[in-house]
């Protein structure tokens, strides 16, 4: 398409301002001819309407008063019709002879007799029912699949009878079962009549179990609906409330298959819904594929509203066929009328072009993002194409480079953000394509590179050394392609250049290079090297920051390992616990997400960082709990076992017995009498320390085992040495105000075993943990009289302190704020969903989703976990039979639960930490 000048352009403008006055002229005449070819198109359809509706109404109204008139003669007293009154025949032959609307009357008492008396006058119809050739009339009664045939001629005399099998059922007559539904005259839905082998439609009013239907004559019908003085090409069609079509103008009726109506006739006839509800005294335009049509409409009304809508329409051709005749006439005078002006307009354009030039290069510097500057001297206008360049330029560049901005401000991923910031440089650049190599160890790597629509992954790269092909440089270069990519690119034919733009960081240290490639065609004075000074200074900045952000949260992340491993090295009996949770948790959390069973759950790079963080440090609390509760394997273990005490007493006291009895047989008792007395002594000390070493160890301690022991601590022993000596000051401080003794228990629970300065706090107003008077309580008959586990309520205490230790250290670390939850998911893994947990007794929606992931990780590697050593490990199958019952109490999320294992994650999670015999 060849350029046009300002001038010429000018130029068609006045002209087409000449046309747009024409045209709204033109326009405005056309409105006035409209409305009056469309008045007279209304007032010719009300016309045809109302002289049609007068003749339909009166035959619809006949049909409406023989069903009301025999509902209201025999409703009540329905026994009459066990055999049809001759009367009743009579009345009904005389109303289907006089009626051509009228095809057959049917009459269903409350017992399901059918009486239907049809008038039969074709030789086809004869046929189809077996009649006698004088036949005229036929009663049918249908009642237990029994059906009597008889046959009257036109004077009402029975000519034959016939009894034969019912031919039709009653119930699946779509007339019956529309009657069921309403109780007023209701126009059936034309159906197809299997007997009679084509469509018809009928009348049916059903009122105390009598119904009356009225089969009509659709021929009739559209005979009726002939009007000679309609106008235009107009089509009058009859419609049910469903909008189904009952009858034409030109005689062709609902009897017709589909497929014989006329296509543009159906649709006219679904389009005609839309004039339901619209004023019946105006017209409706219908647009087709090919055709557009004027549509009104107005109903059939009568007292039982069958709503019954005679439609008339007409092609809005025939209608527009005058108007568009003086359409042309007026274009034809606005053609002449645009040709004198368009002297003037050349010397209006003319005078329009001296400003242009200075617009164009204003916008044209703008665009390039150089410094522009307002020309003060009026020159020759050049072409508009020119100016309309340089601000679509200026444009897609500003859309561009505040869409590069969003993205290094959004994109956290540091490959993601060099392939996005690379393509859409390029197509700021206008290049063929892009390669961005960085520095790494004193070297050049290729992260991006894409020619044309060839784009080259990390992983097929060709082996090059790009520091041999490439030196940095501090400024922005353009010289020719290495041989080396020109046959990479297949362009070994095509000559092209490249343009180097170093990449630099804040301190303007070059950090890499953004090399553009343009084929040889490609003018160099068209490419703006600011642009590409801009968009790399952006660049540079950006990938120094993302690679700072990540190596700190590289640093984080091994400064948050680096804790965890320190609590799970602290207690080698929580092996690896803090390790574990996360993978566990990540995969709960990663399996949810995909799921639709979840759909108000999102699991993106900052949730799954946020959740991973969480179970990472959910255990750090731990830090504060001392490391002999935690690995309290025994009762009476402290920072040691003391059954070795216990033992040494009962060591004593055989060894005190033995002393004894040798004492006796010096004094000259009966030796074998005081052995046998020694031997029963020393049985019941080993059944004693037996019992107490059973308890010491056992997972349980029944009331039995517990009065046990206190029967066992009656047994004295006698210390020689004063217990103070060789003792620190803090440990001499819990024997003040204890006097010393000469004997003392086997088993004791002493005042010196209250260990007072509770250093654990609880703030209750936040925490619902009871906390302890004391610190510990070592008493000995105290601890091995422990019911369930190896610690006492106090060291509980201690134990369950770890997680208000957790949440208050994480609430004193400055998360940003996409991890600003951390605190809040690790610190209520121990919470119920039944308000029983801890610290905080949250319940139910309180506790948040990742939360409950978290509870369901920790609970199921504790349970699994083989390096415990107060507890054996438990199989797959016995740790989700635990966890269901946790379940069913309300303590864990039932359905995450669910899922949890329908998603097979514990099989999943066995294969890589389990051992091989907890697998069933």
């Amino acid at each position: 398409m060849p350029k046009l000048s300002i001038i010429t352009f000018s130029t068609i403008a006045v002209l087409m301002s000449s046309l747009l006055i024409s045209s709204t002229f033109i326009y405005l005449n056309y409105q006035n001819r409209l409305e009056y070819a469309t008045t007279q198109a209304l007032n010719n359809h009300q016309q045809a309407l109302k002289d049609v509706l007068t003749r339909i109404r009166s035959d619809y109204s006949n049909e409406h008063k023989v069903i009301n008139s025999l509902i209201y003669r025999y409703q009540a007293k329905q026994a009459l019709l066990k055999e049809f009154p001759p009367l009743l025949l009579r009345e009904l032959s005389m109303f289907l002879h006089s009626d051509e609307h009228a095809d057959a009357i049917m009459i269903v008492t409350a017992d399901n007799t059918l009486w239907a008396l049809h008038q039969i006058k074709s030789a086809e119809t004869k046929g189809l029912f077996g009649a006698p050739h004088n036949a005229y009339f036929l009663l049918q009664k249908i009642n237990d699949n029994k059906e009597v045939r008889s046959f009257y001629d036109q004077a009402l005399t029975l000519i034959e009878k016939q009894a034969l099998p019912a031919t039709l059922n009653i119930e699946e007559r779509p007339w019956y079962q529309q009657a069921k539904t309403a109780h007023k005259v209701t126009v059936v839905e034309p159906y197809l009549d299997n007997f009679r082998n084509e469509k018809v439609f009928s009348m049916v009013k059903q009122v105390n179990q009598l119904t009356v239907n009225l089969d009509l004559n659709s021929q009739a019908l559209s005979e009726s609906m002939r009007h000679d003085a309609l106008k235009f090409n107009t089509w009058l069609f009859l419609m049910n409330s469903q909008n189904k079509l009952l009858a034409l103008q030109d005689g062709q009726n609902i009897q017709l298959n589909n497929q014989q109506i006329a296509p543009w006739q159906t649709w006219l006839a679904h389009s005609a819904a839309q004039v339901r509800s619209s004023d019946s005294h105006s017209l409706t335009k219908i647009q087709t594929k090919n055709q557009s049509w004027y549509i009104s409409a107005s109903e059939i009304n009568n007292e039982e509203g069958s709503n019954i809508m005679l439609v008339a329409a007409t092609e809005a051709e025939d209608i527009l066929a005058p108007i568009y005749a003086q359409l042309y006439q007026w274009l034809f005078i606005s053609i002449g009328l645009c040709l004198l002006v368009l002297p003037l307009s050349y010397f209006v354009a003319h005078l329009m072009t001296r400003p242009i030039r200075q617009v164009n290069e204003y916008a044209s510097q703008l665009a390039n993002f150089e410094a522009p500057k307002k020309s003060t001297r009026y020159a020759q206008v050049t072409e508009i194409e020119e100016l309309a360049h340089s601000l679509e330029l200026l444009h897609s560049n500003l859309v561009e480079f505040f869409s590069l901005l969003e993205t290094l401000s959004k994109e956290q991923n540091l490959q993601h953000l060099i392939d996005k910031i690379a393509i859409k440089s390029m197509q700021m650049m206008h290049a063929e394509g892009c390669l961005i190599l960085l520095t790494k160890n004193q070297a050049l790597v290729a992260e991006f590179l894409q020619y044309h629509k060839q784009k080259f992954t990390l992983d097929n790269l060709p082996n090059i050394d790009w520091h041999a092909l490439y030196t940095t440089c501090d400024t922005t270069k353009i010289n020719k392609l290495p041989e080396t990519l020109q046959t990479l690119f297949s362009q070994a034919d095509s000559e092209c250049y490249q343009v180097l733009v170093p990449l630099k960081n804040r301190e303007q240290q070059v950090i890499g290079l953004q090399i553009y490639f343009y084929p040889v065609s490609m003018p160099q004075e068209h490419i703006s090297l600011k642009l590409a000074e801009q968009v790399a200074a952006f660049f540079g900045v950006a990938i120094e920051g993302r690679k700072l952000v990540n190596r700190q949260e590289k640093l984080l992340d091994s400064f948050i390992q680096v804790i965890a491993g320190a609590i799970d090295t602290k207690s080698h009996y929580t092996g690896k616990h803090c390790q574990r949770v996360p993978e566990l948790a990540t995969q709960i959390a990663e399996a949810a997400s995909q799921s639709t069973q979840f759909p108000n759950f999102h699991f993106d790079e900052s949730a799954r960082r946020q959740l991973s963080i969480a179970a990472w440090l959910h255990d750090c609390g731990k830090v504060t709990t001392p490391e002999y509760i935690v690995d309290k394997a025994t009762r009476l273990e402290t920072i040691y076992n003391r059954i070795h005490e216990i033992r040494t007493r009962f060591e004593v006291v055989k060894r005190d017995l033995e002393i004894d009895a040798l004492k006796e047989i010096l004094a000259g008792a009966d030796k074998s009498a005081v052995n046998a007395k020694l031997m029963k002594q020393i049985k019941q000390l080993e059944s004693d320390f037996a019992h107490v070493a059973y308890c010491n160890s056992a997972e349980f301690v029944s009331d039995s085992d517990k009065n046990k022991l206190h029967e066992i601590a009656q047994l004295n022993w006698q210390p020689y040495f004063n217990e103070r000596l060789g003792l620190s000051q803090e440990e001499l401080t819990q024997y003040t105000d204890y006097p010393e003794v000469s004997e003392l228990s086997i088993l004791a629970d002493k005042p010196s075993h209250l260990l007072y300065n509770q250093n654990l706090r609880c703030d209750s107003t936040k925490y619902n943990l009871q906390q302890p008077e004391l610190r510990n309580n070592l008493g000995e008959l105290y601890n091995l009289s422990v019911s369930a586990g190896t610690i006492n309520s106090e060291e509980r205490y201690a134990i369950n302190h770890h997680i208000i230790q957790t949440i208050e250290i994480l609430e004193k670390l400055p998360f940003p704020k996409h991890l600003s939850r951390v605190p809040e998911i690790a610190g209520a893994h121990h919470e119920k969903l039944n308000g029983n947990g801890y610290p905080k007794g949250l319940c139910g929606d309180e506790i948040s989703f990742e939360a409950r992931i978290l509870a369901i990780a920790d609970i199921f590697e504790a349970l699994t976990a083989s390096d415990r050593p107060y507890k054996k490990a438990k199989t797959l199958s016995q740790a989700i039979g635990i966890m269901q019952q946790l379940a069913s109490k309300g303590e864990l999320d039932q359905d995450l639960l669910n899922f949890f294992i329908a998603e097979k994650i514990p099989e999943h999670y066995g294969k890589v930490h389990l051992k091989a015999e907890q697998l069933n």
